[in-house]
C-alpha cells in the first residue's frame, strides 16, 4: 500500500523529454534562439517595456487620486 490512490490502475513512468526539446531551440553555440537580438526579440522587449510603463503609470495615478477641492465650483461668483 503506497498511500491513497484514486484509481486502481497501475501508474506508468513517463520519460522526461525536456532536454531533447531544448535542443530544438538552441544552436551549436549554446545560446537560445530567443536571445539572438533579432527584430522579433527587439519588438517583444519594446512591447514589454511599454506594458510595464503603462501599468506603472496607472498604478501611480490610482495611488494618488485627485482632490476635488482644487478649484471652487462657483469661481465666477466668487470673483465678482
Amino acid at each position: 500500500y503506497d498511500g491513497f490512490r484514486i484509481s486502481q490502475s497501475s501508474h506508468r513512468q513517463t520519460k522526461n523529454n525536456v532536454s531533447e526539446m531544448q535542443k530544438l531551440f538552441q544552436k551549436d553555440n549554446g545560446i537560445p534562439e530567443l536571445f539572438i537580438g533579432g527584430l522579433p526579440y527587439k519588438a517583444t522587449m519594446a512591447l514589454q517595456n511599454r506594458g510595464v510603463r503603462i501599468v506603472g503609470r496607472y498604478g501611480w495615478i490610482l495611488s494618488f487620486p485627485r482632490s476635488t477641492e482644487i478649484a471652487p465650483k462657483n469661481l465666477k461668483t466668487q470673483l465678482l
